[in-house]
């Protein structure tokens, strides 16, 4: 191995070995950056080395058209991040409402899939919902990691009658053998890509 190999080596080795240990618990949301209007916060998640994701953000939109569209789980692979799969699997939202989504990794990892349950409660121009993971709600699928660890946590509040702010809170674990560092070196790529995309789409109906 030459001198300039040795050192490329070396430091690469020093990165990975520095994402691998272990950091200080973050126990409040830190402040990660803005991006096109949208706040994005991070923080450690007990009993998990995978962090949560807040997103903040306002959308030029209404309560009801943004439920008309995060309603419709066929319409996932619209905005949903890698989403490339997405059907409704009954249910009402006041008692539990259930979807199944597939997403798509990069080879050679297998591709992971989700079945969520949904529970949504309005009240005066003020909406939230929680979702978490019902693995069990269908068979596994060939090829594909059923995702057991996943709850989202949505709140939007009207600030007229035409704007809404949203936050949304994330944590999932991807499962398989995704290293734990990797996914959270790009925890909030996916979040901001799929609420960015979800902006646009009921800002344009």
């Amino acid at each position: 191995m030459n001198k300039i190999h040795y050192k490329i080596f070396f430091f690469a080795s020093a990165a990975l070995m520095l994402l691998g240990t272990s950091l200080p618990y973050e126990n409040e949301w830190t402040l990660k950056r803005t991006v096109d209007g949208m706040t994005v916060y991070t923080r450690d998640r007990e009993g998990s080395e995978i962090k949560q994701v807040k997103l903040v953000m306002t959308v030029n939109a209404n309560i009801e058209d943004i439920n008309d569209v995060l309603i419709d789980a066929s319409r996932q692979p619209e905005w949903v991040f890698k989403c490339t799969e997405a059907k409704d699997l009954g249910g009402q939202i006041e008692t539990g409402w259930y979807y199944y989504s597939r997403i798509a990794l990069p080879w050679p990892m297998d591709d992971r899939d989700l079945i969520a349950k949904v529970v949504g409660e309005s009240n005066h121009g003020h909406y939230t919902s929680k979702s978490i993971a019902a693995p069990d709600r269908a068979p596994l699928v060939e090829d594909c990691v059923r995702i057991t660890d996943f709850d989202v946590f949505t709140e939007y509040h009207a600030l007229t009658d035409s704007t809404t702010q949203m936050t949304y809170e994330l944590h999932s674990e991807p499962g398989g053998s995704v290293p734990n560092w990797l996914v959270n070196l790009f925890i909030d790529k996916g979040p901001v890509e799929t609420m960015t995309k979800l902006k646009e789409l009921v800002e344009e109906e």
